[in-house]
């Protein structure tokens, strides 16, 4: 397994790319272009460490700063910009041609994080482009509320957010009614506490 130096050596080697092509890194593990005041193109760099190599797996996402915000506020949590994405998904699937991103003792380290920076920036940054408003990032938020893991809230926040209160209201009921029926209670739990605090909040 590669050693712990040889990782950092390549994270901070991925961040010094990405922040000279523009990208923020405002601490260790965050690291987004800002699109504009609401929006931000979140990237994550996951890792799969193999015995003599490591692999970098970037993650384009968008991260919609009011509803993230809002988000930490019902979780009684502190806002950290950047943090997490409101969603995303893996580079790879916006450019399947492009070599994996692979780091070997002799790889030349600067260049290969080079052609990652400029990769993410090619097809990452145009990707959250197109997410510029609250209400753009809706149709794709939607299909991933079955999913759970915040995206229900998620989506009711950026209803919300939107200026559509009523579909937003709407919607928390026809979780609640769902979740209820499903007999989930964990699930049922927690958003009952989301829609105590959304309806607060709405006041």
């Amino acid at each position: 397994m590669v050693d712990k130096t040889f990782v950092r050596t390549v994270e901070d080697s991925c961040d010094k790319a990405l922040c000279a092509l523009g990208a923020k890194r405002p601490r260790r593990g965050t690291r987004f272009f800002e699109i504009n005041k609401d929006i931000l193109c979140w990237i994550g760099l996951n890792q799969g460490r193999h015995d003599d190599f490591i692999r970098i797996n970037p993650f384009i996402g968008v991260h919609v700063i009011p509803v993230m915000n809002l988000e930490a506020k019902f979780d009684g949590a502190k806002y950290k910009k950047g943090d997490y994405a409101t969603f995303s998904l893996h580079l790879g699937e916006l450019c399947p041609d492009v070599d994996a991103f692979k780091f070997y003792e002799d790889t030349d380290i600067e260049a290969e994080t080079a052609r990652l920076a400029q990769t993410i920036q090619k097809f990452g940054v145009p990707y959250a482009e197109q997410y510029s408003t609250i209400e753009s990032t809706l149709p794709i938020l939607k299909p991933l509320i079955p999913k759970l893991g915040g995206y229900p809230e998620r989506y009711a926040l950026s209803l919300y957010l939107s200026g559509k209160e009523d579909e937003a209201k709407q919607f928390i009921s026809d979780c609640k009614a769902r979740y209820k029926a499903e007999e989930s209670e964990g699930v049922q739990s927690r958003f009952e506490k989301f829609s105590n605090l959304f309806l607060n909040e709405m006041k």
